[in-house]
Protein backbone atom coordinates (compact mmCIF):
# COMPACT_ATOMS: atom_id res chain seq x y z
CA UNK A 1 0.00 0.00 0.00
CA UNK A 2 3.11 2.86 1.21
CA UNK A 3 3.71 1.87 -2.68
CA UNK A 4 0.97 2.72 -4.16
CA UNK A 5 0.36 -0.97 -5.72
CA UNK A 6 -3.03 -1.43 -4.03
CA UNK A 7 -4.05 -4.39 -6.43
CA UNK A 8 -0.86 -6.21 -5.13
CA UNK A 9 -1.39 -5.12 -1.34
CA UNK A 10 -5.03 -6.76 -1.77
CA UNK A 11 -4.03 -10.07 -3.39
CA UNK A 12 -1.02 -10.06 -0.68
CA UNK A 13 -3.64 -9.50 1.91
CA UNK A 14 -5.87 -12.51 0.70
CA UNK A 15 -2.89 -14.87 0.59
CA UNK A 16 -2.01 -13.72 4.15
CA UNK A 17 -5.79 -14.94 5.56
CA UNK A 18 -6.03 -18.02 2.84
CA UNK A 19 -2.66 -19.28 4.56
CA UNK A 20 -2.78 -18.20 8.17
CA UNK A 21 -3.76 -21.49 9.58
CA UNK A 22 -2.30 -21.15 13.28
CA UNK A 23 -3.82 -17.70 14.38
CA UNK A 24 -7.46 -16.22 13.95
CA UNK A 25 -6.21 -12.64 14.84
CA UNK A 26 -3.61 -12.42 12.25
CA UNK A 27 -6.32 -13.69 9.41
CA UNK A 28 -8.58 -11.20 11.45
CA UNK A 29 -6.08 -8.77 10.42
CA UNK A 30 -5.72 -9.22 6.79
CA UNK A 31 -9.79 -9.21 6.54
CA UNK A 32 -10.12 -6.04 8.52
CA UNK A 33 -7.62 -4.18 6.45
CA UNK A 34 -9.11 -5.71 3.19
CA UNK A 35 -12.47 -4.35 4.40
CA UNK A 36 -11.23 -0.54 5.07
CA UNK A 37 -9.18 -0.62 1.73
CA UNK A 38 -12.84 -1.84 0.29
CA UNK A 39 -14.79 1.09 2.02
CA UNK A 40 -12.35 3.69 1.11
CA UNK A 41 -12.73 2.50 -2.44
CA UNK A 42 -16.44 3.06 -1.77
CA UNK A 43 -16.71 -0.32 -2.58
CA UNK A 44 -19.49 -1.28 0.35
CA UNK A 45 -20.77 -4.57 -0.36
CA UNK A 46 -16.96 -6.21 -0.69
CA UNK A 47 -16.57 -4.05 2.49
CA UNK A 48 -19.22 -5.93 4.27
CA UNK A 49 -18.08 -9.50 3.51
CA UNK A 50 -14.66 -8.53 4.80
CA UNK A 51 -15.71 -6.88 8.21
CA UNK A 52 -18.76 -9.68 8.71
CA UNK A 53 -15.28 -12.07 8.66
CA UNK A 54 -12.96 -9.86 10.87
CA UNK A 55 -15.90 -10.18 13.32
CA UNK A 56 -16.57 -13.91 13.33
CA UNK A 57 -12.70 -14.33 13.79
CA UNK A 58 -11.54 -11.56 16.01
CA UNK A 59 -10.83 -11.71 19.89
CA UNK A 60 -13.73 -10.33 21.64
CA UNK A 61 -11.08 -8.24 23.85
CA UNK A 62 -9.60 -6.55 20.76
CA UNK A 63 -10.23 -3.17 20.54
CA UNK A 64 -10.60 -3.02 17.05
CA UNK A 65 -13.75 -5.84 17.57
CA UNK A 66 -15.19 -2.63 19.79
CA UNK A 67 -15.09 -0.13 16.76
CA UNK A 68 -16.81 -2.11 14.38
CA UNK A 69 -19.67 -2.97 16.71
Amino acid sequence: MKLNKKDDAIINYKMSAQFSVSTRNKKAKSFLTLANIYYNDKDYLSASKYYDSTVALMDQADPDLRKLR
